[in-house]
């Protein structure tokens, strides 16, 4: 028997591939979220939103 120890380096390697994808795309999801958060009373004050429906904006 014996083990092949470049096809599991390659299946790791691919793997912390896909978390930095999902990390990276997390990280700019939330910075996006960082820059809208402030922002959003102001904006329901200029439109006429109710509280409620300024939380519904931000949780979609």
């Amino acid at each position: 028997m014996s083990l092949n120890f470049s096809d599991n380096s390659k299946k790791v390697l691919k793997s912390f591939k896909s978390v930095y994808a999902v990390f990276f795309a997390s990280m700019i999801a939330f910075m996006g979220l960082e820059l809208v958060d402030p922002v959003l009373p102001v904006i329901s004050q200029q439109i006429g939103a109710s509280q409620t429906e300024v939380a519904l904006l931000f949780t979609t």
